[in-house]
């Protein structure tokens, strides 16, 4: 194992989801791009976004938010792929009811590779 480093995303406290593409070989990485420095828990778990790397994580392309509702906190994502398709699950917090859920969405690979 080499010694670890970062890749240049900057994300609050909830985890990242990294994941290789089986068709492709690229990586897709699954996180909440919004730092705030000095915020509580150094920012708010929105949005929810996905981009590309076909560098091994050197560079990041076709950032797209997936989930961007500012009443909405989106974390904790699982990722698998079946069918040309992600497979996506994470929780999801209303901030203004109080719900707290799950969501699961399918989303063909080809989407992820559009913007940007």
């Amino acid at each position: 194992w080499s010694e670890g480093k970062s890749f240049g995303v900057v994300a609050p406290e909830s985890p990242a989801t990294l994941r290789r593409i089986p068709s492709t070989g690229n990586l897709l990485l699954i996180w909440n791009d919004n730092y705030t420095e000095g915020a509580g828990h150094s920012g708010k778990r929105n949005p929810l976004t996905a981009a590309i790397s076909r560098d091994e994580g050197k560079t990041w392309t076709h950032k797209r938010n997936m989930e961007n509702d500012p009443n909405e906190t989106y974390s904790y994502t699982s990722l698998d792929f079946a069918n040309g398709r992600a497979l996506l699950s994470y929780y999801v917090a209303d901030e203004e009811s109080g719900w707290i859920s799950s969501r699961f969405r399918s989303v063909p690979i080809g989407w992820f590779y559009e913007g940007e």
